[in-house]
């Protein structure tokens, strides 16, 4: 499927929908208007591997009031760190690996260059790694120790 072959399914949803050249001149891809869209499961592997870390901390919880804060302090250092409201680049240089091997990190960056950009799945297998990694281990680790109690 084409761009303009998106475009025009998308359009196909609304009852008055604006012409395709339009919206591809007001989105400026006139240039990568024949271009086939790849596959994205980016955005499915993060969703895998932030479930995994959900498991994984509401299974520490003792009550289902707790999982919530016990969120904070797993979800408060993406927040802060990976790019979701400020650059993750203006931190120091020896706490960038930490930030790198964050799971938001690595799908927000994977997203955005799959998305803004338009590189490839492919080229962001390293970023996609880090997303299994941390939702392979999430699980397994959730697996052997959650308990019905």
């Amino acid at each position: 499927m084409t761009v303009r072959e998106t475009v025009e399914l998308f359009a196909s949803f609304y009852r008055y929908p604006r012409p395709t050249d339009e919206v591809l001149a007001a989105l400026q891809l006139e240039e990568k208007a024949d271009a086939w869209v790849g596959k994205l499961s980016g955005g499915a592997i993060g969703a895998i591997s932030f479930g995994g870390l959900g498991l994984l901390t509401a299974s520490r919880a003792q009550k289902i009031e707790s999982a919530s804060g016990l969120m904070n302090p797993v979800m408060m250092p993406m927040w802060i760190f990976s790019g979701v409201f400020f650059s993750g680049e203006r931190f120091p240089a020896m706490v960038q690996p930490f930030i790198k091997a964050l799971p938001l990190t690595a799908l927000n960056d994977a997203l955005r260059a799959t998305i803004l950009e338009g590189s490839s799945l492919a080229s962001q297998s390293g970023r996609i790694l880090v997303l299994i990694v941390w939702g392979g281990l999430s699980f397994a680790l959730a697996l052997r120790w959650f308990r019905w109690t």
